[in-house]
């Protein structure tokens, strides 16, 4: 009829029992203890006419499985020059490498790519794979030509793929 309400009177019509936090408030709250339907029956009032009830239905369903990110994180815990950091023109350099997925998915289709810097001598393994969880060991042989110039040069090693990368450097001398 257009006069202010005054009061809210709120219960509970079906469902498993639930205990609202104010029966009188505008917007009560519950805690639902089922995955179920919980009927709810609203009364309004001005002081002089009650309204007809409203009933209102919230259905409680299971809550949605987290969805877990794949994380792929690789590390490179060692990288082993079992000659050492010296080297002769003509040398076969190998390199050692340790590899870890401390990730919580598989690392797929990974290459190791070594380039000596200032040259354009690179060598490159084929792909492969590292399990989650996993450490794994791969070799790496960079020829290096009878025509270099002696100096120190850095290695560039670099080991990805389209969505993980780690790049490091070393420094070697060749005589």
């Amino acid at each position: 009829d257009g006069d202010a309400i005054t009061s809210y009177s709120w219960s509970q019509v079906s469902g498993p029992v639930a205990v609202l936090s104010d029966s009188a408030a505008i917007s009560p709250t519950f805690t639902a203890t089922e995955i179920s339907s919980y009927v709810f029956q609203l009364i309004v009032s001005d002081g002089q006419l009650d309204s007809t009830p409203v009933t209102v239905t919230i259905k409680v369903k299971e809550a949605p499985k987290p969805v877990v990110k794949k994380e792929q994180k690789l590390e490179i815990p060692s990288i082993r020059l079992p000659a050492g950091d010296f080297y002769f023109p003509g040398e076969s350099m190998n390199m050692r490498f340790g590899l870890e997925n401390k990730g919580n998915a598989d690392i797929k289709d990974l290459r190791i790519n070594a380039m000596l810097m200032d040259t354009n001598i690179f060598a490159s393994t084929g792909a492969f794979d590292v399990r989650r969880g996993r450490t794994v060991s791969k070799s790496l042989y960079l020829d290096i030509p009878d025509d270099i110039e002696p100096g120190d040069y850095y290695i560039r090693i670099g080991v990805g793929n389209p969505n993980v990368r780690k790049v490091k450097y070393r420094l070697i001398t060749i005589e």
